[in-house]
């Protein structure tokens, strides 16, 4: 990145010389960037050459000449781009002072703490650590806005009028100060409840912008709104406002008149803004911020360098007499310091000067600015409304309350039928009118009447259902037989283990009952191993029945296959796998395997005995397959058994195995508080918490593996692990690759 140092004016070499740097960015024209400023850096340092002919002062820019699109890039660079300028052109011979009216962001103490390492005086804008002079001894703060006492301007604003919620909108475009003022006015402020909210600024060319949906939620929460953007977007939120749907053309003129056929529809609007305004030069009976205007405006349009020729941007008149009046302050304080020190050591301690800036008032030319005891600039702020005609100031900033914060009623305020007041951020009966003090008197008692009484009726009519189902089911002894044409399915399926029923809803739509189907058992018997992932399963391995299910057959049969072909791309030395305390799985041989080919399996000892319902098959997978295969006819072979089961196994929903895996956690902690008053499951309880070990608690069974033997209908034997690849979490017993 390169650097260019204009020099805009030199004065003839004197005993004592004045460096001034600016740096800044060419991007979007703002009201603080260097562009828009620059007129007001000729007109002071023209008037400092006639005022103060003993004195030598430069000023030179300093920025980026490829440019920079944001003020957030400018910040980023600055930093670097001054030491260059410290290190290469900075004359240690001069008094050197950085003066910048750019926004820089988030590097605010960052630039203070580059002036206080080199003692020279910094005239920029300041941070929430400006008052903390320890940390700040070079920095002063003269410019048109003051952080400190303009977040005291709206809380005492708010503590004045009784107001403890705000709700804000920030539009966000390339000008990023509202942004920051509003995000400041939020931090600084003290016992407000607010609402943040932020829109895209839109496009050049859109006709209008949906405020619907903001405005139906600030309606819920708040009386009171602080919009931080445009003049212009402003008035189009008042015309949406005002007149819905939103028929206009975007609107580009702050204030109600517009010469357009919306004027009394814009005039209606206004009445509801509360305008406040940083630097009122009404309260400042010599401020004359337009005594240059003509020279601003013709030095716009004869340099090319402030990229305003045009003057799309009128002239910002605050910020413009802001600027030349700094300078001559500037000059001021260099004055009377070359008249009372000769040493110039003394002279060219940014810290010294610094303090001349404290707790003091400056004449200019374009009026008085009074800074606070830290070098802080004193508010001048107003806030005004408007009566139809013109903007009405009825509260000022008291000039002579110090360092603290204080208004000053200046007009009697008439606000939509409230005579010197405003009315509350809360409606009287709330925002949804259903405040107890305007509810009718006794309606309290009636409410918790009525609720005893649904309360009473609810609790009434659930005893007397399930009384009613238990005497059906005991004295209807073919309560169970029904036809199968009329069974319907559904997600919520659940099997009794013990009794090897599966309940189901049978009737018309508008008459559900809850019935039980009795599956019979087959006398084809397979052996079923599988295992099921958060994100895929493995295949199925069907087995024919009739022999021991040993180690070497759950080794070569089930686990080799499965470790050869691991879905999605897992592997094998880094996943978790859990499996039961069936003989077979805690073989020696099994445990050995497992260790050398799957390292951060969980051993034998850390599996609950039992795994008492526990089992992720048993209390999901195992039934919904279950009732998968049953709605087929009888199966009377093994082959075709064989491929039913791996079709229904393949269709099963990933989704609602997810669904089912994240109920783990709590599963294990509803057992454990089942075992907790038993005398003979201390074991259990022990296992259950080693297992639990391997669960971060902010998640459910997301990273463990389960699995268990179960003989279901047709006498299936079903194996099923979880396995996912570790993330945040080490094996507790050794280090995982």
């Amino acid at each position: 990145m390169g650097s260019i140092y204009r020099v805009r004016s030199t004065v003839s070499p004197m005993e004592t010389r004045v460096q001034i740097v600016t740096p800044g960015y060419l991007g979007p024209l703002m009201p603080s960037t260097i562009m828009l400023c620059g007129p007001g850096f000729v007109t002071g340092l023209r008037y400092l050459r006639l005022t103060y002919p003993n004195l030598n002062f430069s000023h030179s820019y300093l920025y980026d000449p490829k440019g920079v699109d944001s003020c957030v890039s400018f910040a980023d660079d600055m930093i670097m781009m001054i030491s260059k300028w410290l290190h290469r052109e900075r004359d240690p011979s001069q008094i050197t002072v950085i003066m910048t009216p750019s926004c820089i962001g988030l590097r605010f103490f960052e630039l203070n703490q580059l002036a206080a390492e080199w003692n020279i005086l910094l005239m920029s804008p300041a941070d929430f650590v400006f008052h903390d002079k320890h940390l700040t001894p070079t920095w002063v703060r003269p410019g048109v806005y003051s952080n400190q006492h303009t977040s005291g301007a709206y809380n005492f604003f708010f503590a004045l009028y009784n107001w403890t919620s705000v709700y804000i909108m920030e539009e966000v475009g390339p000008i990023l100060f509202y942004h920051a003022f509003g995000a400041y006015i939020m931090r600084r402020s003290k016992g407000i409840q607010f609402v943040y909210n932020k829109y895209n600024a839109p496009k050049i060319g859109d006709k209008k912008f949906n405020f619907t949906d903001y405005l139906v939620d600030f309606k819920g929460r708040s009386r009171v709104m602080m919009f931080c953007g445009p003049s212009w977007s402003l008035r189009d939120l008042l015309v949406y406002i005002a007149a819905l749907p939103f028929p206009y053309e975007r609107y580009g003129t702050f204030g109600p008149e517009a010469g357009d056929q919306d004027c009394d529809v814009i005039r209606a609007a206004y009445k509801s803004v509360l305008l406040f305004t940083a630097i009122d030069e009404t309260l400042d009976p010599t401020a004359n911020l337009s005594a240059f205007a003509p020279e601003w405006t013709r030095l716009f349009r004869t340099d090319p360098f402030y990229r305003n020729m045009d003057l799309r941007e009128p002239p910002p008149l605050p910020f413009l007499a802001t600027t030349h009046a700094v300078l001559e302050m500037l000059a001021q304080v260099v004055n009377e310091t070359v008249s009372t020190i000769k040493n110039f050591g003394t002279l060219n301690s940014g810290a010294a000067l610094a303090r001349k800036f404290w707790n003091r008032t400056f004449q200019t030319t374009t009026g008085y600015i009074s800074l606070d005891s830290y070098g802080d600039r004193k508010p001048m702020n107003s806030f005004a409304f408007f009566d139809g005609a013109q903007f009405q100031v009825f509260l000022r900033s008291d000039p002579n309350a110090g360092d603290d914060y204080r208004w000053i009623k200046a007009k009697k305020l008439e606000w939509h039928g409230f005579h010197d007041e405003l009315p509350p951020n809360e409606p009287y009966c709330g925002y949804d009118g259903l405040k107890k003090r305007c509810q009718p008197e006794g309606s309290d008692r009636m409410n918790a009447s009525l609720f005893a009484v649904a309360a009473v009726l609810l609790c009434s009519t659930a005893l007397l259902l399930w009384h009613a189902r238990r005497r059906y089911i005991r004295y209807n002894q073919a309560w169970y037989r029904l036809d199968p044409s009329q069974l319907r399915f559904h997600r919520g399926v659940a099997f009794s283990r013990r009794s090897n029923l599966l309940a189901v809803f049978f009737g018309a739509a508008d008459s559900k009952k809850l019935f039980f189907k009795q599956f019979l058992k087959s006398a084809l018997c397979v052996i079923v191993f599988g295992a099921v992932s958060f994100s895929g399963r493995s295949p199925l391995v069907v087995l024919k029945r009739g022999f021991s299910l040993n180690w070497h057959t759950h080794t070569n049969s089930c686990l080799k296959p499965m470790l050869e072909n691991l879905p999605f791309d897992l592997e094998a030395n880094s996943e978790i796998w859990y499996q039961d305390k069936t003989p077979c799985h805690a073989a020696r041989t099994v445990q050995i395997l497992l260790k050398e080919e799957m390292p951060c399996f969980i051993q034998n000892a850390d599996v609950p005995p039992n795994g008492p319902n526990l089992n992720h098959l048993n209390y999901f997978v195992w039934s919904l397959l279950k009732e998968r295969v049953n709605k087929h006819e009888y199966i009377s072979s093994f082959n075709r058994l064989a491929k039913i089961l791996k079709d229904e196994w393949e269709v099963i929903s990933q989704q609602v195995i997810q669904d089912s895996i994240n109920y783990w956690m709590s599963r294990v902690h509803k057992i454990q508080l089942r075992l907790i008053d038993t005398d003979n499951n201390w074991e259990v309880l022990t296992a259950l918490d080693s297992v639990r070990k391997w669960v971060p608690q902010s998640r459910d069974a997301a990273e463990l593996a389960f699995g268990r033997n179960e003989d279901v209908a047709f006498r299936y034997n079903f194996h099923m692990a979880y396995v996912r690849p570790r993330s945040s979490f080490q094996h507790p017993r050794q280090q995982c690759p």
